[in-house]
């Protein structure tokens, strides 16, 4: 950045990419423009608090737009609503997020929006992004008849899930994906 004398920046997806880039370009004092990871995580990386009433820290260099984990949750419990007035779900959810900046955006956030609108989450704890065995969850959420998923895990480790829940026999009447709807080729 100082080398090239960098004017901008723009940096999207995921928080684990867009979080020390906006950092650096913060404490550099060079603009940067950022998209796609989840707001909350985001401002959190910069030092500020999403959770207070006030905003706690005001970025001068670097800006973000785009979706956070609140908006995605009032986009998803409607599917929710709609899927279980069809086919009368048991209103448990199995939530699966990475225990990286953006599983935890959404671990925090989920189960307010859940609880409000009526329906139990099944969260085991974070799971390490990249991981390659996802039976001992797929086996949880089975066993714990969660009808419904949802996710903000990235793509790929949403593909990697996915098909071992299928050998699994795990069906889930519908499966929401946050990170997974940014990248759906990927999945």
């Amino acid at each position: 950045i100082m080398t090239d004398q960098v004017d901008l920046i723009v940096t999207s997806s995921p928080a684990e990419l867009v979080n020390p880039v906006a950092t650096v370009a913060e404490q550099l004092g060079t603009p940067a423009i950022c998209s796609t990871a989840p707001w909350q995580a985001w401002y959190a990386s910069l030092g500020g608090n999403p959770a207070a009433a006030q905003p706690t820290f005001k970025p001068r260099w670097v800006t973000m737009y785009g979706t956070g984990t609140d908006d995605v949750c009032r986009a998803f419990v409607p599917m929710w609503n709609k899927i279980h007035g069809q086919v009368n779900t048991n209103l448990t959810v199995a939530g699966l997020f990475a225990g990286d900046a953006t599983g935890e955006a959404f671990r925090s956030a989920w189960p307010a929006f859940a609880a409000q609108a009526g329906y139990t989450m099944a969260d085991p704890a974070a799971y390490r992004a990249g991981t390659a065995n996802y039976g001992p969850l797929v086996t949880k959420f089975k066993t714990g008849d969660c009808e419904l998923f949802t996710s903000g895990q990235p793509a790929a480790d949403f593909t990697t899930f996915w098909k071992q829940a299928t050998r699994q026999g795990y069906k889930p009447k519908l499966a929401t994906g946050a990170a997974i709807a940014a990248f759906p080729a990927d999945a």
